[in-house]
């Protein structure tokens, strides 16, 4: 299970696009969840498995990375990952931005009832439950 983070402008401009005006760099912005700090990585830095991998896949936490949408100009974080097998109770981390505001992010899964029922936060307000893997979140800067 991942959450994606969409960053824009009250007009719908994309912040985390390098050629917009307004973009927000990956230094300049932290997730603090349990206790650590993780910084913005691309995601290209990170190898979630590896090409002869011959053992079933195991998601670990690996913190935010900043992706690209494929064919697209577009952007989003992802954080992540939990096991999609397994219940996530209540959870909140902090996205720290460089102009010292915060959000907080939250995820809830219970995989005990079907279909399996996600729920996704921002500041304390559901946003969606969704039977998807991935919840996105659109943040206003």
């Amino acid at each position: 299970i991942t959450i994606q983070l969409r960053v824009q402008s009250e007009s719908g401009i994309d912040l985390l696009n390098p050629n917009n005006e307004g973009y927000i760099p990956n230094e300049s912005i932290k997730l603090m969840y349990g206790d650590k700090t993780y910084n913005v990585v691309d995601g290209w830095t990170i190898k979630y498995y590896n090409d002869t991998q011959t053992r079933a896949y195991s998601a670990s936490f690996k913190g935010i990375t900043k992706e690209k949408v494929r064919d697209k100009d577009d952007y989003y974080l992802e954080i992540g990952e939990w096991d999609a097998l397994g219940n996530v109770p209540y959870t909140t981390m902090i996205i720290q931005w460089a102009d010292g505001s915060q959000d907080e992010i939250g995820i809830k899964c219970d995989v005990d009832v079907r279909p399996v029922q996600r729920a996704y936060f921002l500041n304390g307000n559901k946003i969606n439950a969704m039977s998807v893997p991935i919840g996105q979140i659109v943040i206003y800067k």
